[in-house]
């Protein structure tokens, strides 16, 4: 049984971040671009162990999970979609945290998990509409947390 503690962090990157001016500026551009992914990426982070510990996190809409379990080398891969409404006012990037605990490890353990990831995604939809993110994952064989 897996049992998967996802977030998505809509991004809050704003198109000041990507003002180039010159090889400089495009240098300058960057660095804040990888500072403010970052930031975000340790934000969620935070979310994903306060759901983890039972604290209450906000919400901003309601995701779906569907998932298929296939044999693979050395463990299973695990292909999954997430699809929810788009929200009014949706950015166009989003991150997405991925990771999958073991059921050995306590909430006040030091954590190691069996795949942990934060990838970026694009998003596109107006208000309303369904907006799908497909991905996947491999992990050694096991019993995960649900």
């Amino acid at each position: 049984m897996y049992g998967l503690r996802l977030v998505l962090f809509a991004s809050l990157l704003g198109p000041g971040l990507f003002q180039p001016g010159g090889e400089h500026g495009e240098d300058r551009a960057r660095q804040r671009l990888d500072d403010a992914l970052r930031r975000e990426s340790e934000a969620l982070v935070r979310m994903a162990d306060d759901a983890v510990e039972g604290k209450s996190v906000p919400a901003d809409f309601v995701l779906e999970w569907r998932n298929d379990f296939f044999k693979a080398q050395p463990g299973t891969f695990v292909p999954f979609t997430i699809s929810f409404t788009a929200p009014r006012d949706v950015s166009d990037g989003a991150l997405l945290y991925v990771r999958v605990e073991s059921r050995t490890i306590s909430p006040r353990a030091s954590r190691t998990f069996a795949y942990e990831t934060i990838f970026p995604v694009r998003l596109s939809g107006a208000e309303g509409q369904r907006i799908n993110v497909t991905r996947g994952f491999a992990v050694p064989a096991g019993r995960y947390r649900a």
